[in-house]
């Protein structure tokens, strides 16, 4: 509820680097630890609850592709395994509630293959994902994920050259299939998205070019995208936090 992390990326080399923020307050980021190894591609696998923060490993071509390693948030420190999703697979849309975590699609680039699939994890506990269900539509890469503490959103996506701007949502209690929700103004993947517990915000992206468009959503209904306003500058593969998203218990 105080910190957001931000992990891994590229400078342009990968880098394992682990930073925080404080999110009440303006500044850049400071050191928190190192993930196990340097990668990229771990967007948007990371989640959390209100103590424990959740990172996919993505790398292309990497062995550690699907493998989850897990930090504490109000801590300083190194990331520590956790297990790995039931498919391995990079880009994959993440939220959470108070007690699960959720990869929904991506990409496997050992099998070259778009997955619909959705898994889902205990946050507290340690093991591999267990399988949630399937998105409404096709398999697909860099959608993003947000929600509140009971439904979960999946939003636009990538199966190249066709980007997508369908809105998948799921209840985060349960296990199920996707149903549609909505559609976003335009074709877009790679996005930013964070939410509180009543609005899912959609930002950036790419349409396949750079976008500076930010969209929001009411979680708990149905219906396409709003209007909200603009980035400063127009962006793709960018990384959005709150301090009042689903996986904490207010």
């Amino acid at each position: 509820s105080t910190r957001g992390t931000f992990a891994s990326g590229q400078t342009p080399s990968t880098t394992n680097t682990i930073m925080y923020v404080t999110i009440s307050s303006l500044g850049g980021c400071n050191d928190f630890g190192d993930l196990s190894a340097a990668m990229t591609n771990s967007n948007d696998g990371c989640l959390s609850d209100n103590t424990r923060g959740i990172i996919l490993f993505g790398s292309p071509s990497d062995i550690s592709q699907g493998s989850l390693e897990f930090i504490t948030i109000p801590t300083r420190g190194n990331s520590s395994a956790f297990g790995e999703l039931s498919v391995a697979r990079r880009h994959a849309a993440s939220m959470a509630s108070p007690t699960r975590g959720v990869f929904a699609t991506g990409k496997n680039d050992s099998l070259g293959s778009y997955l619909k699939v959705i898994d889902f994890i205990i946050i507290q506990t340690q093991g591999t994902a267990i399988t949630f269900g399937e998105i409404s539509t096709n398999g697909r890469e860099q959608s993003v994920g947000a929600g509140n503490k009971t439904r979960g959103l999946i939003a636009g996506g990538l199966e190249n050259p066709t980007p997508y701007q369908s809105i998948d949502f799921i209840t985060l209690a349960t296990e199920g299939n996707g149903q549609d929700f909505g559609d976003l103004a335009a074709n877009r993947f790679g996005m930013s998205s964070m939410s509180n517990s009543t609005r899912a915000t959609f930002a950036g992206g790419s349409t396949p070019g750079n976008s500076d468009t930010i969209e929001f959503v009411t979680i708990a209904t149905t219906g396409n995208a709003t209007d909200f306003g603009d980035l400063t500058v127009a962006r793709t593969v960018g990384q959005g936090l709150s301090d009042s998203h689903g996986g904490l218990a207010t």
